[in-house]
């Protein structure tokens, strides 16, 4: 099979680069494309300028998109002359032939808006949640009017976008990076993500300090002002932004990942560290925020808190969850062979559909 992978077009992508830190698009795109290939398929890439892949691909000049995912009031496309992303969707258009299927990882309008005018099987996955109501309008209008070619990535995100006849696919992650569960936790809890405040940082420093157990702290910092606030009011250990090894041995000696939100207007699509974490051996006490319950209780992998409950209790009831086969569990749910074994049957069931 040939498939064509389309990147978003907010920054570059890169797999050859040891230092290169992944997006989460760009995590899935790695691992989608190693996962394809390790299938015996043949996998082509279409990609944003200063990108660079071992890969075949076309790499697009022009403008980046504003990122939706920390800007929520950019605009939705720059489909004007000059945008990276309209070269990107008219190279696919206009190679189309040359694929057998054609998938876009982009959470913006433009190729959302193509679903349904390709004449090769294109499907969409959207991403995020609450980021921008018309893109969001169109989504569900496409996954109505051609419900084979939206793809989702949790079901709490296909009850809000779609549904019941889209497909729901989780995403994949390599599975030669785990480690082994690790029994002998460290005395400390772990925290990892963006650093802006809806993702829930501050109630983490606050659990951590209820329980008295040190908070490791990972992720790049996209609001300076919050990060100084917490780093006067609380105390922490900021590991700065980790690559996989040195983020999976993170989870590996900690007691639990805390995923803690409370906002409502930055729902978790996909809670994809947290399903590193269990992947890693590390059992999570998480809110019922958007995706975080689905994921969790998928694997038995965790704790829910829900702010009135005492800390300890919680903390406590980790001891019952038996860590080894959480993250057998996990390896079955998130694997990248798994989940390319998955899109590869639903492809030629696609194929056969369109046929």
């Amino acid at each position: 099979m040939k498939i064509c992978l389309i990147s978003h077009a907010v920054h570059p992508y890169s797999d050859t680069k040891p230092e290169y830190k992944h997006s989460s698009v760009n995590d899935v795109l790695f691992n989608l494309s190693y996962g394809f290939k390790s299938l015996r398929h043949d996998v082509f890439l279409i990609l944003p300028k200063g990108s660079d892949s071992e890969f075949p691909a076309f790499i697009a000049d022009g403008e980046y998109q504003p990122n939706l995912g920390i800007k929520t009031k950019n605009k939705l496309s720059c489909t004007e002359t000059g945008s990276c992303l309209s070269s990107m969707m008219d190279y696919a258009f206009k190679k189309q032939s040359y694929f057998d299927i054609i998938v876009n990882l982009g959470h913006d309008w433009l190729p959302n808006y193509m679903v349904g005018k390709f004449t090769t099987p294109y499907i969409s996955i959207p991403n995020l949640l609450r980021k921008n109501h018309p893109l969001e309008n169109l989504i569900k209008l496409r996954a109505s009017q051609y419900p084979k070619n939206i793809v989702f990535i949790s079901y709490f995100q296909r009850n809000i976008l779609g549904n019941e006849n889209n497909k729901v696919i989780y995403l994949p992650f390599d599975e030669k990076l785990f480690l082994p569960a690790n029994e002998k936790k460290e005395d400390c809890l772990f925290w990892a993500g963006r650093i802006i405040p809806e993702k829930g940082l501050e109630n983490a420093l606050i659990f951590s300090e209820k329980v008295n157990l040190p908070l490791l702290v990972a992720g790049e910092i996209q609001d300076n002002n919050y990060y100084e606030k917490l780093k006067k009011k609380y105390s922490f250990d900021y590991l700065g932004i980790l690559n996989k090894v040195d983020l999976y041995k993170t989870f590996s000696k900690a007691k639990a990942f805390l995923k803690l939100q409370k906002s409502k207007v930055s729902l978790e699509t996909f809670g994809r560290v947290t399903a590193e974490a269990m992947l890693n051996g590390c059992p999570v006490i998480y809110t019922s925020n958007g995706s975080n319950k689905e994921i969790v209780e998928l694997v038995n992998g965790g704790v829910e808190y829900n702010f009135r409950t005492d800390p300890k209790e919680v903390l406590a009831k980790i001891n019952d969850i038996d860590i080894q086969l959480m993250q057998k569990k996990s390896k079955e749910k998130f694997s990248r062979k798994q989940i390319c074994a998955e899109y590869i049957k639903y492809f030629n069931d696609l194929l056969e559909f369109s046929s």
